[in-house]
């Protein structure tokens, strides 16, 4: 009678761990997976180095299920849809412009960039009524080098969010385009980013149309021009740069060949 017991226990516990297994979700899958690779390689006799990247697989496949989590963004935002599907895919293009992002969304933006672990060839995020917050989310990805081109153009990025991007451009080795125009950027704000560029030998365009820069500021930008020569173009139209800040951005470009 115990013996029979003790068998309908076991077949009792065997289905419900057979339920348990199948409502597991994909994204445990994955955890299942590396953890699996890290006790295959635990086991094969390898030196302990492979063991610790076994472990090492299994947290990171932990920490890009926790960042993907498309749950975790706002389902009554603008973006949710349009995040939760960048999220999910393999592309390396995000096209996000007038979704409403603003400085929360570009966070869970950041996370779904970080997660994905590769180089992202194209970011348009213009006109997402991004602030100073939200910039910082962004200047995180590029201090990491996972964007080739971005355009953030028509946000409210300011002389500070610019502060903060140039920290990011320093020494950056991966961003190509840079695109800011109508970013309500001052003298202050693109005297940063050309400080940041004396010391970034990637970046080829960067485009300041359409905002607030004075002479002060093209001054700054000419000694750029001359002395980096892998910034291909700038563009300085439509700024509050008078005839004298002209000829001397004019100048520095013919020194250099453009």
């Amino acid at each position: 009678g115990t013996k029979r017991a003790t068998i309908k226990d076991l077949m009792a516990q065997g289905a419900r761990r057979t339920g348990e297994e199948r409502g597991r979700t994909a994204e445990d899958g994955q955890v299942r997976m590396a953890e699996t690779a890290g006790h295959e390689l635990a086991g094969s006799g390898e030196a302990q180095d492979k063991t610790r990247d076994g472990n090492t697989a299994v947290r990171m496949a932990k920490e890009k299920v926790t960042m993907l989590c498309p749950e975790e963004i706002p389902a009554n935002t603008r973006y949710s849809v349009a995040l939760k599907h960048l999220a999910q895919s393999d592309d390396s293009v995000a096209k996000l412009s007038f979704q409403e992002l603003g400085d929360e969304g570009c966070r869970h933006f950041y996370k779904i960039l970080s997660a994905s672990q590769r180089v992202w060839e194209f970011v348009d995020i213009s006109c997402n009524n991004i602030g100073t917050f939200g910039t910082r989310w962004i200047s995180r990805s590029l201090a990491s080098g996972s964007i080739r081109n971005l355009d953030i153009s028509a946000n409210a990025i300011g002389d500070e969010g610019c502060k903060i991007l140039a920290e990011a451009l320093v020494g950056n080795r991966t961003l190509r385009n840079l695109d800011l125009h109508a970013c309500n950027i001052r003298s202050p704000g693109a005297i940063s980013l050309a400080q940041a560029l004396f010391q970034n030998e990637m970046l080829q365009y960067l485009n300041l149309r359409a905002n607030y820069v004075c002479d002060e500021g093209a001054s700054v930008l000419a000694r750029l021009v001359r002395a980096n020569t892998s910034l291909r173009v700038v563009v300085w139209a439509g700024n509050d740069i008078t005839r004298k800040g002209q000829a001397e951005l004019e100048e520095a470009r013919a020194s250099n060949g453009r």
